[in-house]
């Protein structure tokens, strides 16, 4: 998962995956295996689940002889959906391999005194992958809510904004997290300090809170800019266009809905640990098992909600049989820009369309 208090877990004599302060004794996660085993079933399950829904699908939807195909696929909200569930995947993995590892028992021991050992370079690296992957899925949501603003508006952000957002500033943050937990050295931990530890959190936690009041904000304004686009279009708001804004708000809703609550045990711990005075080692356990478990699954909604769902069966086993339905089932993210005419309307999708439902044409 990517609690903040495992980037403080690789320094010398800690005897707990999280500082020591943060769990007392008795709860030291590792020896129990409990974290890591759940970490390690969520992760794979969320992994191979975003592989099965991702990659049959789309290659099934885009073999199939239908007028949607011919919109623009490689758009911005597109590309930003990759990336997204590109980092998603790269932050699963970093986490399988890390659960993996640490259940062999090679992770940093209380009486281990060396700094450059295997184990605390694979505790420091490992770690900084997964939080910095997630760091980039947080980021990725605010990408994906500007582009899809600029998408409503009929404009496209660049790709170096993208980029930025995506993969820099992440970069950057994680480098400051390792500054703070690591420095002066691993023996003199300065995450072993109440006040670096607090901004370590504050590091990680607060792009979470400022990313999702940007994206209600910008799914908002997208949602009314995609609705009085309809009605000029078409000098009407009938049903096939009340249709399409429905599946519109579904999308925009799950979305929100899913980020608020694959991140709301981290910032509950982060207040728990750094604010409230009473941390029973309980309730921080069960609050890093909810992580353990909601943060992995993350990359599996957004894999359901911006590639849609399986149209017939799991992994489009059944698609075959079915292409003749294609012409009416709305794919998310195959975007186009206008519609050609009110007689083809319902078989083609709007920019925004990322949770797949059928159109009927009325």
């Amino acid at each position: 998962m990517a609690s903040a208090s495992f980037v403080s877990s690789c320094c010398l004599g800690n005897k707990s995956v999280i500082i020591d302060s943060d769990i007392p004794a008795g709860h030291a996660l590792l020896e129990e295996k409990v974290v890591s085993i759940i970490t390690l079933i969520v992760s794979i399950a969320s992994f191979l689940g975003t592989f099965a829904l991702v990659i049959p699908c789309r290659a099934g939807q885009v073999s199939a002889p239908s007028r949607q195909n011919n919109f623009v696929q490689s758009s911005g909200v597109s590309h930003v959906t990759k990336c997204l569930l590109t980092a998603g995947f790269l932050a699963n993995l970093g986490l399988i391999v890390r659960s993996s590892v640490w259940l062999g028992k090679y992770y940093p021991q209380p009486n281990d005194g060396n700094y450059f050992d295997g184990r605390h370079i694979f505790c420091i690296l490992s770690t900084l992958w997964v939080q910095y992957f997630f760091l980039s899925v947080i980021f990725w949501h605010l990408v994906y809510g500007v582009e899809t603003f600029m998408t409503s508006n009929g404009k496209r952000s660049s790709w170096y904004l993208q980029y930025f957002l995506g993969w820099t500033v992440p970069a950057a943050l994680c480098a400051l997290a390792a500054f703070l937990a690591y420095r002066p050295s691993l023996d003199k931990c300065g995450a072993k300090q109440a006040v670096n530890r607090a901004l370590i959190y504050v590091i990680f936690l607060v792009p979470v809170i400022l990313v999702l009041f940007l994206i209600i904000c910008l799914f908002y304004r997208s949602y009314f800019n995609v609705k009085r686009s309809l009605i000029r279009h078409f000098g009407r708001y009938s049903t096939i266009e009340r249709q399409t804004m429905d599946n519109i708000s579904v999308k925009f809703i799950i979305i929100c809905t899913s980020f608020i609550v694959c991140w709301i045990p981290n910032l509950i711990n982060g207040v728990v640990i750094n604010v409230s005075e009473d941390r029973s080692g309980q309730v921080v356990f069960m609050l890093i098992v909810l992580e353990s478990v909601l943060n992995p699954f993350q990359v599996l909604i957004d894999s359901m909600v911006m590639f849609g769902w399986p149209p017939r069966g799991c992994c489009c086993i059944l698609l075959r049989s079915h292409h003749h339905d294609n012409s009416n089932y709305a794919n998310i993210n195959n975007l186009g820009r206008s519609r050609r005419s009110r007689s083809s309307r319902a078989s083609e999708t709007d920019p925004l369309l990322s949770f797949s439902r059928n159109q009927h044409t009325v």
